[in-house]
C-alpha cells in the first residue's frame, strides 16, 4: 500500500479550525487507534482475551502503530502498522486487507450504532467490546468542539457527540434502562483478581462495591484519581440509596471542563451562540450532580451526568429563547424577564434550513 493510499486520522471541528489543538487530543487518537489495531492482530493470530489481557510483546512489535508525514494544511496523519503484510479479511471480502483498513472499518460499523453488523465482524464478544471501548475514548467528551475523523478508501468516519452515543448503545450491556445508574465518587480500591471496585459514595459517607466487566479494565486504569463516576446496574437500600453495583460498564473520571455551546439544530432551524456560550461546569454538595449556572440566560441545571446536563442545557436554551428571546408581547413579562429576553436576542440568532 503506497504512502497516498494509508488511511488518516484527523482532527475536526471548530477547535481544529482554529488553527490550534490540545496535543493530548492527537496523544489519545492515536493510541486508542494503536490499541485497536493491537487487538485486531492478536484476534488474527488465535490469541484469546482472559483477564489482565496485554497483546505479547512480538504481537506488539508486529501490529504497532506507525505514522506518516502530515497532511499539508490539515491535522491529518496517515497510518499503518508496522507489519504490512495482507491479513484475512475481517469480512466477507474476497481479498485480504492490510489490518490498519480493518480498523477503520471497525470504527465505521461501531460509530454507526449497528450491532448487528459489528458481531458480524468480530464474532468474538470481548474482543467486539474491548474493540468498541477503545473506540468510545477517541470520541470527544459531551461538550467539547472537536471530534476524530478516520477516513480510508474513500469513506470516512467522524467519531463525534452523536458518535459517542452510538458507541455508548453498542458498548452498553442489554438491561433495562430503569435498573441502571450512575454514581460519582472517589475511587479507593481495585481488585482486579475479583473485578471488583470500590467507591466512596457521599451522600452515605459508605463504600459501594461494584462488580465490572473485563473489558472496561482500561477505563479504571485510567481513572484512578480522586473522583469517577461508574454506570452500571445498582443494589437499593431501604432509603433509596445504592449498596452495589454489577455488570458495571463505564468508568471514567469526572469532567468538570466548561460546556461550550457553539449551535443547537431544534424544529428545522440551527440557534448559533455568537459568541460560543461557555458555561463553567461544577458538582452539587453530594457530589451526585453536574450542574451549569448563568443567571442572565435564567439557566440553573443539574443532571447526574455530563451527557444528560448537555441535553438538558439545549433543550433549556430553546425553551428559554422562545419564551424570552421571542416573545411576541414582552411587556407582558416582568422587567427581570424583558432582560433575560434582551440578552438571548444579543447572544443568540436562528439560522432557518434550506428546503
Amino acid at each position: 500500500m503506497q504512502h497516498n493510499e494509508w488511511p488518516e486520522v484527523a482532527i475536526v471541528g471548530p477547535a481544529a479550525d482554529e488553527g490550534a489543538v490540545d496535543v493530548e487530543i492527537l496523544k489519545t487518537g492515536l493510541t486508542n487507534l494503536g490499541e485497536m489495531a493491537l487487538l485486531l492482530g492478536a484476534m488474527r493470530d488465535g490469541y484469546e482475551i482472559r483477564q489482565h489481557f496485554r497483546p505479547p510483546a512480538a504481537t506488539r512489535q508486529r501490529y504497532a502503530l506507525q505514522v506518516g508525514l502530515p497532511r499539508a494544511g490539515s491535522y491529518a496523519l496517515p497510518f499503518r502498522v508496522a507489519d504490512t503484510s495482507p491479513q484475512p479479511p475481517l469480512f466477507d471480502a474476497d481479498e485480504p486487507v492490510d489490518v490498519a483498513l480493518q480498523v477503520a472499518e471497525v470504527l465505521a460499523l461501531a460509530a454507526s450504532g449497528d450491532a448487528a453488523a459489528l458481531a458480524k465482524a468480530v464474532p468474538d464478544p470481548t474482543y467486539r467490546r474491548r474493540l468498541v471501548a477503545q473506540a468510545l475514548e477517541m470520541a470527544p467528551p459531551v461538550g467539547e468542539r472537536w471530534g476524530v475523523a478516520v477516513r480510508a478508501n474513500g469513506r470516512s468516519v467522524t467519531l463525534d457527540e452523536p458518535a459517542r452515543r452510538r458507541l455508548e448503545a453498542v458498548v452498553a450491556p442489554a438491561v433495562a434502562p430503569s435498573s441502571t445508574m450512575t454514581v460519582t465518587g472517589e475511587l479507593t480500591a481495585v481488585d482486579f483478581d475479583q473485578t471488583q471496585i470500590r467507591l466512596r459514595y457521599a451522600p452515605t459517607s459508605r463504600e459501594i462495591v461494584c462488580s465490572y466487566l473485563l473489558e472496561i479494565e482500561d477505563q479504571i486504569l485510567a481513572s484512578r484519581r480522586d473522583l469517577v463516576e461508574v454506570t452500571g446496574q445498582f443494589t437499593l437500600d431501604d432509603a433509596g440509596q445504592p449498596t452495589k453495583l454489577v455488570q458495571v460498564s463505564r468508568v471514567a473520571p469526572v469532567d468538570l471542563s466548561p460546556i461550550v455551546l457553539t449551535e443547537i439544530e431544534h424544529d428545522g432551524t440551527t440557534l448559533v451562540a455568537d459568541p460560543p456560550l461557555r458555561l463553567e461546569v461544577t458538582l452539587d454538595e453530594t457530589q451526585q450532580l453536574y450542574e451549569v449556572t448563568d443567571t442572565s440566560l435564567s439557566l440553573i441545571l443539574g443532571e447526574e451526568t455530563r451527557e444528560e446536563l448537555l441535553a438538558e442545557l439545549e433543550e433549556a436554551v430553546v425553551f428559554c429563547w422562545r419564551f424570552y428571546g421571542q416573545r411576541e408581547n414582552p411587556d407582558e413579562l416582568t422587567p427581570q424577564a424583558q432582560a433575560v429576553g434582551a440578552t438571548y436576542r444579543r447572544r443568540f440568532r436562528e439560522v432557518q434550513h434550506a428546503l
